[in-house]
């Protein structure tokens, strides 16, 4: 069964997600950053504010996050947030991707007990008593239902719903069904008398005493509907929560397995704070304000937006024409003040681009796969020959070229397994995309493996079936959703032409990784858009009687270097248009060229203000560098963005430093991975001694040997070691 491309348009399916931005988008994340408070003015705040409650270090919403969710299932602490900020600015969103990140882990996301809901707008309020147990009662219910449905701990809600009301209510209640149990529950408790919050803390209680590391998680949102203007129940309401966190922190000491995050506007989480100064100052530290929207987030938006939509039409008929349009949105948008709201801005530039698309490109079919139907063939008999490793000595490999001949790259059976007799026993179901992977296009993967019956597992002997998708890039959300329904990412953008191939044994290595190894064992390392002279660049863009990309193009490349990508050189430099673009593209393809960070400043953190120094001076020689704090994004740790830049030879050299601080804890680990890396790659790795230095001989690690010659800031004039520095990044 084939999906038909031309009818699914999955760019202008992203963009209508955009435009809606009710919800959280992953395919559109960026990272915010966050400060301690005082960063800005009540007025206008430059960054999100915020504590870390266990007063770690923190610079982005993610760490924020990850530091509260330590917080709570690791350490087992009580965590309370209010999410504070102006209607559209994201505190939806943040409860949103909060969720995402405790179901990314695994084993968090299976002993949680995780609601995320708005706050009750229709609950009967007669007297102060009833506030808080209708509060109360409404979560309570919530919670006792998921926890009968969790085989490990149901006897502890069974057991209290006896204990309290008896066997014959306890049973009607475990045979009743969700949309029933809530006002069921509600009824029998309030007419029970039970005091609310004594029973919530309770329930927190029986069950931390069967499972010690279950963690009870509350997002609750539009905490205005509930405080709304002039309501007689707006204290009452207020009461009810100080009565919870005054609680949980004096009876309980803080240490109760429980994360309440309330997210409203900033003046209602104003006023539910203030009025009792002794609760003010204990939930101060707790208040996360978002800050409305700046302009580099819009321009981080905009980028993955236009990134994918050059992708996805390069090359049609009117391309051009139409990224012209696109560029001039922002001039039509005027979003120059860095008070606008974010979602206005996803709702207004997404839309401006899908009438550009729908005006432009109404009668055009998406970019698939950017490479030739061999290329996509030796991809599949690759990723064929891995993945079945086990099972080609019994089974024919059978390569349905009709199917990719017809280059219906959305969904296809691309390969089956045959037995003696001629009978399928497991397909190879793939997908390509020439844009960076989108939501709607894997949801729409999923949903055709599902009509297909796909069977990852195997038993009885008998072979899996297979799933995989090309595309040039990946979120960290999307892989997750991938690594789960057993697809298989193949990274397009490393991708490199046609080569024969060879029978893959069985190792950990990519399909991708195995035709490039084989195709490396008889190229030079590629040349350098960001360091290698103008004698370089020009000899690999002639190389095949091209001439497209001449001496002035090159010059212009190399006096805005460096790049990170492509799309980067292509927005820094004039006159690259759809032929420059797609002869340097090709380039990239073949790994003839490559955008490559200069070297990696290794380094003991508490060096890093000279450091910081060297880097300065690196970046005004256009020498690019990875420095931990600038290579951030999108909630990565440095040591994982570190570790994928080691495998897809980002990084070209190395810089090992040592000041008065010697050599810190990580730095040790990175230096190992380094000299390993560097000596495969005859790449340089650079002993350097910072002016800091108090010590007389300095001696290296052993592992060192005699690579290169050290370069001593303490024994020459600083401009000198800096070219020494330089001299020695670029290999000379």
């Amino acid at each position: 069964m084939l999906e038909d491309v031309e009818k699914t348009i999955f760019i202008k399916q992203f963009l209508l997600e955009v435009i809606s931005g009710m919800s959280f988008i992953e395919d559109i994340w960026i990272e915010r950053d966050v400060k301690r408070p005082g960063t800005g003015t009540q007025e206008h705040t430059v960054f999100t504010e915020a504590y870390s409650l266990s007063r770690n270090p923190v610079s982005n919403i993610t760490e924020l996050l990850e530091d509260d969710i330590s917080h709570s299932f690791e350490q087992g602490f009580f965590t309370f947030r209010f999410v504070a900020a102006i209607p559209g600015s994201g505190k939806t969103t943040l409860l949103q991707y909060l969720e995402k990140r405790i179901e990314f882990k695994k084993d968090y996301w299976q002993r949680s007990l995780l609601f995320r809901f708005d706050f009750p707008k229709n609950l009967s309020f007669s007297n102060s008593q009833n506030v808080r147990n209708n509060l109360y009662f409404h979560i309570l219910a919530k919670t006792f239902y998921k926890i009968l449905k969790k085989a490990e701990i149901q006897s502890v809600a069974e057991n209290i719903l006896r204990e309290f009301l008896g066997n014959e209510i306890s049973t009607e209640l475990k045979m009743t069904s969700e949309i029933a149990f809530l006002p069921k529950f509600n009824r029998y408790f309030t007419e029970s008398g039970i005091e609310a919050e004594e029973l919530f803390f309770y329930l927190i209680e029986e069950v931390k005493n069967i499972k010690a590391n279950y963690t009870f998680v509350y997002l609750i949102d539009e905490l205005d509907d509930a405080l709304r203007e002039n309501s007689p129940h707006n204290e009452q309401i207020r009461s009810a929560f100080r009565s919870l966190i005054n609680k949980a922190y004096e009876d309980h000491k803080g240490k109760i397995p429980l994360m309440i995050y309330l997210a409203g506007t900033n003046d209602i989480v104003r006023k539910f704070i203030h009025g009792n100064s002794a609760f003010e100052r204990r939930v101060f530290d707790a208040v996360i304000n978002l800050v409305p929207g700046l302009n580099d987030e819009f321009k981080q938006i905009k980028d993955k937006i236009n990134q994918r939509i050059e992708a996805s039409y390069i090359g049609k008929s009117s391309f051009e024409e139409a990224r012209n349009q696109i560029k001039n949105i922002d001039k039509e948008l005027n979003y120059s003040d860095n008070n606008r709201v974010l979602s206005n801005f996803c709702k207004d530039y997404a839309g401006r681009v899908l009438e550009i698309c729908n005006h432009y490109f109404a009668e055009e079919s998406e970019n698939c796969f950017d490479g030739s139907i061999n290329q996509f063939v030796d991809l599949v008999k690759a990723e064929c020959k891995r993945q079945w490793r086990d099972y080609l000595g019994k089974y024919e490999l059978k390569i349905h070229l009709n199917i990719i001949k017809a280059r219906n790259f959305s969904f296809g059976c691309y390969a089956t397994l045959l037995n003696q007799n001629g009978n399928i026993v497991a397909n190879a179901y793939g997908g390509a995309r020439n844009y960076n992977l989108l939501r709607v296009f894997l949801d729409n993967f999923i949903d055709q493996l599902e009509k297909e019956n796909y069977r990852p597992n195997s038993s009885n002997a008998e072979p899996p079936d297979i799933a995989f998708i090309i595309a040039p890039d990946c979120s960290v959300f999307l892989k997750k959703i991938l690594e789960s329904k057993k697809i298989e990412w193949i990274n397009s953008s490393k991708e490199i032409p046609s080569v024969e191939l060879v029978d893959i044994p069985a190792t950990n290595k990519t399909a991708t990784d195995k035709i490039r190894e084989k195709n490396n064992s008889i190229k030079i390392n590629p040349v350098d858009i960001n360091m290698d002279d103008k004698k370089y660049l020009l000899e690999v863009f002639k190389n095949g009687g091209r001439t497209a990309i001449g001496s002035k193009i090159i010059d212009e490349i190399i006096a805005n270097r460096p790049y990170k990508d492509l799309e980067e050189l292509v927005n820094k430099v004039k006159n690259i248009g759809p032929q420059r673009r797609k002869i340097i593209q090709e380039k990239l393809n073949e790994d003839q060229i490559a955008f490559k960070k200069g070297v990696f400043l290794c380094h003991n953190s508490q060096d890093k203000v000279e450091v910081k120094k060297i880097a300065a001076k690196l970046k005004e020689r256009r020498i690019s560098y990875w420095l931990d704090e600038e290579q951030l994004i999108a909630g990565d740790r440095w040591q994982k963005v570190l570790e994928e830049d080691i495998k897809s030879n980002k990084i070209r050299s190395a810089a090992i430093f040592i000041g008065k601080n010697g050599i810190g804890p990580w730095q040790s680990v990175e230096q190992e991975i380094f000299i390993e890396k560097c000596i495969r790659n005859n790449y340089p790795v650079i002993p350097v001694i910072l002016p800091s230095c108090n010590l007389g001989n300095v001696d290296f690690p052993y592992l060192f040997g005699n690579l290169q010659q050290r370069i001593d800031f303490r024994g020459q004039r600083y401009s000198e070691a800096i070219e020494q520095l330089i001299r020695g990044i670029q290999g000379r």
